[in-house]
């Protein structure tokens, strides 16, 4: 994408941030998840969306530089916070947070 790829101002989509989320899906592989849906936003990151239902949801993004945020909510309880996308591994909170969605899901 390019700047103002919306018509209303975005920041283009920074390839490290794409870069980022292709690798995260990758170490995911082992993973018995469904695909999330992927979406460009207008900051110039990307999101990752595992939605079962309003109260069963996992969104993780990344963001130029390495950068990575998570937002839950599981069972009505609400996990946020930052991470280092460019780790080998997978930063653990986000896959606790991500095989716990897989559970309500019935993928465990």
């Amino acid at each position: 994408f390019e700047d103002n790829w919306d018509g209303e101002g975005a920041t283009a989509v920074s390839g490290q941030a794409l870069s980022a989320a292709a690798a995260f899906l990758a170490k995911l592989g082992k993973e018995r998840l469904r695909q999330p849906d992927a979406d460009a936003d207008n900051d110039g990151w990307v999101t990752l969306e595992w939605f079962l239902s309003t109260d069963n949801v996992v969104l993780v993004s990344f963001g130029p530089g390495g950068a990575g945020t998570y937002a839950s909510l599981l069972k009505g309880v609400g996990r946020c916070g930052e991470f280092n996308a460019r780790q080998e591994a997978i930063d653990g909170k986000v896959l606790v947070l991500l095989r716990q969605f897989g559970a309500a899901c019935g993928q465990a």
